[in-house]
C-alpha cells in the first residue's frame, strides 16, 4: 500500500489504530504523511491517547555521576522500573543529563533543576532560584513556568522586593484541579523571618499564586529540614492529598488531608504507628497505607472504610494492621535512613534506603531486592521520591500562554517516559 493511500482504510479505523500505539510509534506515525499528522495531533485523538496511556511501572529516580573529577562532569539522571509484573520492560532508561558544577552529589537537589513531582504525565521542577517553579512534558518537549509570588512591598518592612526570591518555600503537593482544569502546587511559604506564613497556590492558569485565606498556615518547623520533610510527595488518593507529618495535622494521633476540588484542609486519625517519624503513606492496591519500619521488619497499616477524608473525620475508617515483612537488608540498616517509598495499584510497594532497594506485594505476601548498582558518594544515589508517570501527547496551553525556554544545563535523554 503506497504512502498516499494509506486514509483509505477510513480515518476512524486510523484513529482507532494509533490510539492503541506507544507515544513513540505515534511520534513515527507523524512523519508518515500529512494526513497522519493531521489526525495524530488534533485535540480530540490526543485527549483519546492519554485516556488508553496505562501507568507505566512503578520506578525510582537514581542519581548517577561520572567520577573522572573534571569540570565536565555530568550527572546522569535514570529511572529504574522495580515492578515485578512487566519483566518485559527495561530495568533501567535514561532521563536526563546535567553537568555536575558541585562536587558533593547529596546537594545535586539544590544546585540543579530536577523533578520534585508528577502529575498526568508533567514534571513539576524546582530551580536553584526559590520560589521559580517549571513545568516539562517530556513526551513533547514543552516548558513552562509557574506564576512566581511578586509584591510591591511587605506590609510591616516596606521595602521593595522585584521577586520574593529570598523567602523559604516548601512545596506540598503537585496535583490537578478538576473544577478548572489546571494544574497546581501547594506551597507552603515564609515571605520573611517574623513574619506568618501562608499556603499559596501556584497555577498554570493565573496570572500570579493566590494566598488560601481559609487556613492560617502552621508553622513549618521541623518539617522545612531535608532528612524530615516529606510534604512534596503526600500520598494520593480520592481527590485528596494526606500527609503524616505536617504543619496542619494538629495534635497527636491526627494527620493532614488537603482537598484538592474545594483547596480546603482536613484532620483524619493517623496510623497507630510506634515513631511516627519512622513512618511513611502511600497508596497501593486502591487503599490508603502507612508503613512503619521497626528494627526486625517492616509492618504495613492499611486505612479500612476509607472513602475521603470527610469519611475519616466522620469516624467512618479504622487502620488495621495487614502485613509485616523483612527486607533483605533490615538487618543492616538504620532505621532512620528510609530515602524512597511508593505503591501502585497493582498492589506493589516499594520501600528504599542507602543501604538497597526492596519491593513487597501485598497481593501474594512475598518481597524481593532489587538491584540498583554500586553506591558511594560519586556512584548511584536514590532520590527522594518514586515516579509514576503516564505518557501524554496533550499540548496544554499554558505551555504558549506561560512558555518557558527549558533549562540549558538539563538535556533530555529520552523520546517518552
Amino acid at each position: 500500500m503506497m504512502v498516499e493511500h494509506l486514509l483509505d482504510l477510513g480515518e476512524d479505523l486510523i484513529v482507532e489504530i494509533l490510539t492503541h500505539l506507544p507515544t513513540r510509534s505515534v511520534l513515527v506515525a507523524r512523519a508518515v504523511c500529512i494526513d497522519f499528522r493531521r489526525v495524530a495531533t488534533s485535540a480530540a485523538f490526543l485527549a483519546a491517547h492519554a485516556r488508553r496511556r496505562p501507568l507505566a511501572p512503578l520506578e525510582i529516580l537514581l542519581y548517577d555521576r561520572t567520577t573522572t573529577g573534571h569540570v565536565d562532569d555530568y550527572v546522569y539522571l535514570d529511572a529504574l522500573s522495580v515492578s515485578v509484573r512487566h519483566p518485559g520492560r527495561p530495568v533501567r532508561r535514561p532521563l536526563a543529563r546535567l553537568p555536575a558544577t558541585k562536587p558533593q552529589a547529596e546537594l545535586l537537589g539544590e544546585q540543579f533543576c530536577l523533578p520534585l513531582a508528577s502529575c498526568d504525565g508533567l514534571l513539576l521542577l524546582g530551580t536553584a532560584v526559590a520560589g521559580q517553579y517549571l513545568v516539562s512534558n517530556p513526551t513533547t518537549r514543552q516548558w513552562a513556568e509557574l506564576p512566581r509570588l511578586r509584591r510591591p512591598h511587605i506590609e510591616d518592612g516596606g521595602r521593595s522586593l522585584e521577586s520574593l526570591h529570598t523567602s523559604a518555600y516548601q512545596e506540598s503537593g503537585f496535583y490537578f484541579h478538576e473544577p478548572s482544569s489546571e494544574y497546581r502546587l501547594l506551597c507552603h511559604v515564609t515571605i520573611q523571618e517574623g513574619l506568618p506564613p501562608a499556603y499559596y497556590i501556584f497555577s498554570t492558569g493565573a496570572d500570579e499564586p493566590r494566598r488560601l485565606d481559609n487556613v492560617k498556615a502552621g508553622s513549618i518547623g521541623d518539617f522545612f529540614s531535608p532528612s524530615g520533610c516529606d510534604m512534596i510527595t503526600p500520598a494520593v488518593l480520592r481527590g485528596h492529598l494526606h500527609w503524616l507529618r505536617h504543619p496542619e495535622a494538629g495534635s497527636a494521633g491526627e494527620m493532614a488531608a488537603f482537598d484538592t476540588a474545594d483547596e480546603t484542609f482536613r484532620r483524619m486519625p493517623a496510623p497507630p504507628v510506634a515513631n511516627e517519624l519512622l513512618a511513611r503513606l502511600l497508596v497501593a492496591d486502591g487503599s490508603l497505607m502507612a508503613s512503619e519500619f521497626r528494627k526486625l521488619a517492616v509492618d504495613l497499616w492499611v486505612l479500612e472504610g476509607y472513602a475521603g477524608a470527610a469519611s475519616a473525620s466522620a469516624g467512618g475508617t479504622r487502620w488495621e494492621l495487614r502485613h509485616s515483612f523483612e527486607v533483605p537488608w533490615q538487618a543492616r540498616m538504620p532505621t532512620s535512613a528510609l530515602v524512597v517509598i511508593g505503591g501502585d495499584e497493582e498492589g506493589d510497594v516499594v520501600l528504599g534506603t542507602r543501604h538497597g532497594v526492596a519491593v513487597y506485594d501485598v497481593r501474594s505476601r512475598t518481597v524481593r531486592a532489587v538491584d540498583v548498582g554500586p553506591g558511594g558518594s560519586k556512584g548511584v544515589r536514590l532520590t527522594q521520591r518514586a515516579l509514576r508517570i503516564r505518557e501524554s501527547l496533550v499540548r496544554h496551553t499554558f505551555f504558549e500562554t506561560q512558555r518557558h525556554p527549558g533549562i540549558p544545563s538539563l538535556y533530555w535523554r529520552f523520546c517518552s517516559c
